[in-house]
């Protein structure tokens, strides 16, 4: 079992409240556990489980029940169902929860499910944000093709001299190339987000100023101008969001911008490591400890031991393969097979251990 369970049953009556949560999280302390709530509290912050009764008389017993938890003064949240509707506007909208103090967790989230059986809605509430790692990966992005000077980068970038063998030179130029083309998106290319929020606040203002004299041929150039580089630039970031998004199969059709972002999140969500437990228990949660963590763990897995290796092994082992096949295996490929292979190459294929995809 990885996960326990709190509950308000008794021996007269079935429970209408549970609480499940992992074992992996500290365990929960209950505070107060009644017909109509559970309230426990979890790392000094304080979780209210509500199923409000029908009845008036029966919910005063419940406000006064969180007027006494109120007076904690911890973090505090409150969820489930009062079964109370204070205006006709909150049933038609379904207001969700009120965001008083939500600016103390600016990263907190939700989303209201679809009703299934139950006449309730089931409400998910996350930490949205997903932490980024210390040191992100270098990932050369296709849309840099787009920009004049790219090219000129590279070719000016793999004049470097080297005097080494071939495969060293070329891993070498790569590493060179990574910061030089770190330097270049800073500085030449640009955040296509800042510059798309930039042009898009650019292109309201000349709408509103073209609207007021719509005669006016400069006005109206100035506005064609204006969305014609908010398209190039909505354009960059689909493309930026495209390959992230891992999704070979999407060819034609219309941006899916949407599309393409909420499964490069769910990508991130599925691949960000937010916590981890020790052999004794104890919880992690900050990068730097978790990473130490992993680093400790294979260090120690791969740390360097003397194996004893015996002849006999190899002389039980059948000899399969002729010694003229052995030597086409050993052989190294022409540089005509090189070229073949990397030009036959996807050039939308995802980016490997280098970061450069098969278009590069």
């Amino acid at each position: 079992m990885n996960k326990k369970i709190i509950h308000n049953s008794s021996a007269t009556r079935k429970g209408n409240i549970w609480l499940f949560w992992s074992i992996s999280i500290k365990e929960p302390v209950v505070i107060s556990n009644t017909k109509q709530a559970i309230t426990v509290d979890v790392g000094g912050h304080l979780v209210t489980d509500v199923h409000g009764d029908i009845l008036t008389i029966h919910i005063r017993v419940l406000w006064e029940e969180l007027f006494v938890i109120a007076t904690f003064n911890k973090p505090w949240m409150i969820i489930g169902d009062f079964n109370a509707v204070l205006s006709m506007e909150e049933k038609g909208r379904k207001k969700s929860f009120n965001y008083f103090n939500l600016n103390s967790y600016p990263s907190w989230g939700y989303k209201v499910g679809t009703r299934g059986t139950s006449d309730h809605s089931p409400l998910f509430g996350t930490n949205a944000t997903i932490p980024k790692p210390a040191n992100v990966p270098f990932r050369a992005l296709k849309v840099w093709m787009s920009h004049e000077d790219f090219k000129k980068v590279i070719e000016e970038a793999w004049k470097t001299e080297m005097r080494c063998n071939s495969g060293f030179i070329f891993l070498t130029k790569l590493k060179h190339i990574k910061v030089i083309l770190k330097k270049w998106n800073c500085d030449v290319f640009g955040d296509v987000n800042q510059k798309l929020k930039k042009v898009d606040e650019e292109v309201l203002k000349h709408s509103l100023i073209s609207d007021q004299s719509p005669h006016n041929t400069t006005l109206l150039n100035n506005l064609v101008t204006s969305r014609g580089v908010q398209e190039i630039l909505t354009q960059q970031k689909q493309e930026i969001e495209r390959p992230k998004a891992r999704v070979k199969w999407l060819k034609f059709g219309a941006a899916n911008t949407k599309f393409f972002h909420v499964n490069m999140k769910i990508r991130q969500m599925h691949n960000a490591i937010v916590e981890m437990e020790k052999d004794d228990g104890e919880l992690v949660l900050t990068q730097q400890a978790i990473a130490d963590i992993l680093v400790n763990y294979f260090d120690t897995k791969f740390k360097c031991k003397e194996v004893q290796i015996s002849d006999e092994v190899f002389e039980a082992v059948p000899k399969i393969i002729q010694n003229e096949d052995n030597q086409k295996l050993e052989s190294l490929p022409s540089a005509t097979e090189i070229k073949q292979a990397v030009f036959d190459l996807d050039p939308n294929s995802f980016p490997g251990p280098d970061g450069f995809g098969g278009w590069f």
